[in-house]
């Protein structure tokens, strides 16, 4: 099975990395009765560990030391510590006795003696978010239409990192504007891939932080045009999948003025 992907950015991944189970599960909770209404659930996608996984298009990534583990085998054709198989078994053609990173026990300089994975999990732990732009009175009137018609209720406007070793990592409130949950996004934006608990269509509300900068859209990049990623959210059911979570929200974006809704997009575009 193969889809189009565009890459994941990692900006502010390490927050996201520490936020806590029981506060995501307190947030897909909360509002209940009102996201029931826009017919929005959402579920957590489920590591091996029975912890909650939150990082890549279908939440697949539970810390990102696993998830630069994965990368460099799937991704680049390198084995590690953490994903030590080669994809390809054919016979003759695995030519390492180890794996092709591995700590180096001849360095004892953390740089020299750490494989890759730690090193390049760490870069990404470190990556600040996104600095949004200053919000003049339309951007701030775009906010109030993107609270008020339901987009906050996925795209959740904020978390707080727990008390961590790091301080630039601990009680830190920062702006994601994700749930960090998986949701039904309907036969139209289904790709079919099976992660763990997640389905094909279902996906995890991308971080927004940042969207302004973008230039493609969806986890496909099927569109430049951020008003036309905003309708992809909608999506009728079929006999395979159920509707998209989305379809209330997304018609009430369409039920609001044509002002109102230039000042929603002017708002993603100042994140």
């Amino acid at each position: 099975n193969l889809i189009f992907r565009q890459t994941t950015p990692v900006f502010g991944e390490g927050l996201m990395e520490l936020v806590q189970n029981a506060d995501i599960l307190a947030n897909m909770n909360a509002n209940r009765t009102l996201k029931q209404g826009l017919g929005i659930s959402g579920q957590p996608s489920i590591a091996a560990d029975g912890s909650i996984s939150r990082l890549g298009w279908k939440a697949q990534g539970r810390s990102l030391m696993l998830f630069a583990g994965d990368a460099y085998n799937i991704e680049e054709g390198i084995t590690n510590e953490l994903s030590p198989n080669e994809l390809n078994q054919t016979p003759g053609c695995a030519f390492n006795a180890f794996t092709e990173d591995h700590p180096n026990f001849n360095h004892f300089r953390a740089h020299n003696f750490d494989g890759d994975p730690d090193d390049l999990a760490n870069f990404m732990r470190f990556l600040a978010p996104p600095t949004p732009a200053a919000q003049g009175t339309s951007e701030q009137n775009g906010q109030v239409q993107f609270n008020n018609i339901g987009c906050v209720l996925c795209h959740t406007a904020s978390f707080t990192t727990p008390v961590a070793a790091i301080p630039a990592l601990s009680k830190i409130t920062f702006n994601p504007y994700s749930d960090l949950l998986v949701h039904h996004m309907g036969p139209c934006l289904a790709d079919n891939v099976v992660q763990g608990n997640v389905m094909g269509d279902e996906f995890r509300p991308p971080p927004l932080w940042g969207v302004g900068q973008r230039v493609f859209f969806m986890h496909d990049g099927r569109t430049t045009d951020i008003v036309e990623a905003i309708q992809d959210h909608s999506c009728a059911a079929n006999s395979q999948y159920p509707a998209s979570e989305a379809n209330g929200v997304i018609g009430a974006f369409n039920a609001l003025s044509g002002q109102n809704q230039q000042d929603l997009v002017n708002f993603l575009r100042s994140l």
